[in-house]
């Protein structure tokens, strides 16, 4: 099995796994010190003032409202393309169903 292979066999809770660790960039709304974890040290945490999180802790963060998620063109344009292709799928899907 080659890489290319490899890769298309990846399943979707295993590309979620991996995305959790990408890094975003978070707005505070709260002030606090740094973070230290396994992943990394973080903060510290002033409100308005920008930082860089994994995925995970900008979503656990947002859960708690202790934070804004700034989303990066890139995130969107691939956003954007990952929906149309899902688009394309499932049209295509229900074009062979019976």
């Amino acid at each position: 099995m080659d890489v290319e292979e490899s890769i298309m066999t990846i399943t979707p809770a295993e590309r979620e796994f991996f995305a959790e660790d990408e890094k975003v960039v978070i707005m505070p709304n709260f002030t606090g010190g740094m973070i230290n974890l396994i992943a990394g040290n973080f903060g510290p945490f002033q409100p308005q003032m920008k930082v860089e999180v994994p995925l995970w802790l900008a979503v656990a963060l947002k859960k708690r409202n202790r934070c804004n998620i700034q989303v990066s063109l890139a995130f969107v344009h691939f956003h954007r393309t990952c929906m149309l292709f899902l688009t394309k799928m499932s049209v295509n899907r229900s074009n062979y169903q019976t």
